[in-house]
């Protein structure tokens, strides 16, 4: 008798465990709403600028390659606007931007008021969620956009002057630009 308890106590617990890890598998599955939201982060962080190359963004999408961007988005605030399902494998989540500046060939800031509205397609991959569309240039931060600068200032190494002059002008308007 003894046996028979252990061994269905064993088989209990055993079985109980397996119901654990799946529903621990199932609780942290990402949604399109998170897939979207990791990257907008990584974005506005500078991951997919090309001196700051981050892998981690490329396996949010469904694209095999980005395009090497001659302009980013500079971006004061990012809301998840809204999601719709589109069906079981697809949906769509709207992302509102504030941009307050377009940074062109890397020293050509142009300053802007408005707000863009994203519609990222996100569909299911094997058992994740990826962005479909639309490849979008960068959506940065101004302290990313900076650091972006500082880095190229650092790399160059001052060899054309007129470009560190231009630079350091446009680093100058990005800080007053991000109120630092």
């Amino acid at each position: 008798m003894t046996k028979t308890v252990i061994k269905n106590s064993l088989c209990f617990f055993l079985v109980l465990c397996c119901l654990l890890r799946s529903s621990i598998t199932f609780a942290m599955e990402d949604t399109p709403q998170d897939i979207v939201k990791k990257y907008y982060v990584l974005d506005l962080q500078g991951a997919r600028l090309g001196l700051q190359a981050d892998g981690d963004i490329n396996q949010l999408s469904a694209w095999e390659y980005e395009p090497g961007w001659d302009y980013s988005f500079i971006v004061d605030s990012i809301t998840l606007y809204n999601t719709k399902k589109i069906s079981e494998t697809e949906s769509s989540v709207e992302v509102k931007y504030k941009t307050i500046g377009i940074l062109g060939g890397g020293d050509n800031l142009s300053t802007y008021d408005f707000y863009e509205i994203i519609d990222f397609i996100v569909v299911k991959s094997g058992d994740t969620w990826k962005i479909k569309a639309p490849l979008t240039p960068p959506h940065i931060s101004a302290s990313s956009a900076i650091r972006q600068l500082e880095e190229i200032i650092k790399i160059e190494g001052g060899q054309n002057k007129d470009r560190a002059k231009n630079i350091k002008h446009t680093l100058q308007r990005l800080k007053e630009l991000a109120g630092k």
